[in-house]
């Protein structure tokens, strides 16, 4: 059974163990459609704390 950590983590450690597989990423719906920068600057992002914010078009109207 896998396991949670929690804690910092270099850049390089966690694509090393994306690499070698300690670390999964699921595979998605849709082909993979990311630049190579694009997808770095994002996981950049998330390690540096800045808020993500999510959109999905499902056609449901939400008020804003």
């Amino acid at each position: 059974m896998a396991t949670l950590e929690n804690g910092d983590k270099k850049y390089t450690t966690l694509l090393n163990e994306i690499e070698t597989g300690q670390i999964k990423i699921p595979q998605f719906q849709r082909h993979f459609v990311w630049e190579l920068g694009l997808s770095a600057r994002l996981i950049d992002s998330i390690l540096k704390g800045y808020p993500i914010g999510v959109h999905s078009k499902n056609g449901i109207k939400v008020p804003v």
